[in-house]
């Protein structure tokens, strides 16, 4: 459950598990959520900006806002709905949330409190024009990749993992951003590395290219 609440707030800086970029922004930067042994860690070192006035409610001060994020019963069970605050980077703060068999996240501005979704990892382009984000789904394999434009809207989905029940499936790894404010990938198929790929628009649309032979990237039934 996500309640806002108007108040008055002065923006304050944190530290965070981010890897920082250089100045100009010309590095890609990454954010990803803390394990819970560590949650806590950044919450006491948000100086102000994530308070948890309860176990199971977690607010952030954002803005001219207060967002309160409450967790719903039942609680300290396996599946139990969680909110995890993991930081600041760059004009946002990263908030991971569990729930219904999924690992989602939201990126909150720190100027507006405005919500832009997200994922429990984010990767933010060198030219800070797009991020990508990395979920979890109920019953699936694989990491969930979104691709958004800065502003939240969506560009792309696909999956790191792309099953075809045999010998044959597809696996991307080691998916980051190069120095071209490209997305590129180690594609693995047939259990075998075949090489580097890069996620290309084509029209419309965007596709892992080039294609190395022996990879598909859906079953020929489908």
């Amino acid at each position: 459950m996500r309640v806002l609440y108007g108040c008055a707030f002065a923006l304050l800086v944190v530290a965070s598990f981010v890897r920082p970029a250089m100045a100009g922004g010309s590095e890609p930067v990454t954010i990803e959520c803390p394990s819970d042994d560590h949650a806590q860690a950044l919450i006491d070192q948000s100086q102000g900006i994530a308070t948890r006035p309860s176990k199971h409610e977690l607010v952030l001060h954002v803005g001219r806002n207060a967002i309160h994020l409450k967790e719903e019963p039942p609680y300290d069970q396996a599946g139990s709905e969680s909110y995890t605050y993991c930081g600041k980077v760059l004009d946002y703060v990263l908030v991971s949330h569990y729930g219904d068999s999924q690992w989602l996240g939201s990126l909150y501005r720190l100027d507006s409190g405005k919500e832009q979704p997200a994922g429990y990892k984010v990767l933010f382009s060198p030219d800070r024009r797009y991020y990508l984000a990395f979920t979890e789904g109920d019953g699936v394999a694989a990491e969930i990749l979104t691709l958004y434009t800065i502003d939240g809207k969506k560009l792309w989905e696909g999956e790191s993992l792309i099953d075809h029940y045999d010998d044959t499936s597809t696996v991307f790894d080691n998916i980051h951003w190069n120095e071209a404010d490209v997305i590129e990938a180690s594609i693995k198929c047939a259990r075998k590395m075949r090489g580097t790929v890069k996620l290309v628009q084509q029209g419309d649309t965007w596709n892992w290219a080039p294609l190395p032979p022996g990879c598909k990237l859906q079953d020929p039934e489908q």
